[in-house]
């Protein structure tokens, strides 16, 4: 049951995270604190192997990355709608480790205007006017995207599905494996 709670929990997050167009920085942490509060629960509960463990990390690390832009991606397919937007403003933030630019656009389409980051059309070369088509949500639920094709939900919610029932199978054998370990010595 745990694994399934850290499964939901960890879904939960990453919607909520994607919910936030992406998250201010500091909501970041807390999505962590999730995924390895869940783990260290399942892990104090008694999953004895370390095989498990690094199991139990990797479906976990597959949720904390899929179901953000997977979300996204699944709305947009579902109601979004290509539109050409043009460049108003650009916002150049300061470089990261891995030395790319961390970017922000505001962008009118429509008559509306919206943020978007993380996109590779907008970069340290744009400049206020330039164009380029984005797929977006009417409803400004979820952010602007303008990468490759969306995943949709068919795809998007049996793999999360079967990656929260790993989660779930897992944690579940970890502690049948416990509890037998624990009867063996009292038994003797």
């Amino acid at each position: 049951m745990c694994g399934f709670g850290a499964g939901v929990a960890l879904t939960g997050a990453g919607v909520g995270y994607d919910l936030l167009h992406n998250g201010p920085l500091y909501y970041a942490p807390g999505y962590l604190v999730v995924l390895f509060g869940s783990l260290a629960v399942l892990v104090a509960l008694g999953i004895p192997s370390v095989a498990r463990v690094v199991s139990l990390f990797l479906l976990a690390m597959v949720l904390v990355i899929g179901v953000p832009y997977g979300f996204r991606s699944a709305v947009l397919d579902l109601r979004g709608e290509r539109v050409l937007a043009t460049v108003v403003e650009v916002k150049h933030g300061h470089p990261t480790y891995t030395g790319s630019d961390n970017d922000a656009c505001r962008l009118e389409a429509r008559g509306d205007t919206f943020w978007v980051k993380g996109l590779r059309k907008c970069g340290p070369a744009t400049r206020p006017g330039d164009r380029f088509e984005v797929l977006r949500d009417p409803e400004d639920l979820v952010a602007a995207f303008g990468g490759h094709k969306p995943v949709t939900f068919p795809i998007l919610i049996p793999a999360v599905a079967v990656v929260v029932l790993l989660l779930t199978v897992l944690g579940a054998r970890g502690l049948r494996l416990r509890a037998i370990e624990d009867r063996a010595p009292s038994a003797a």
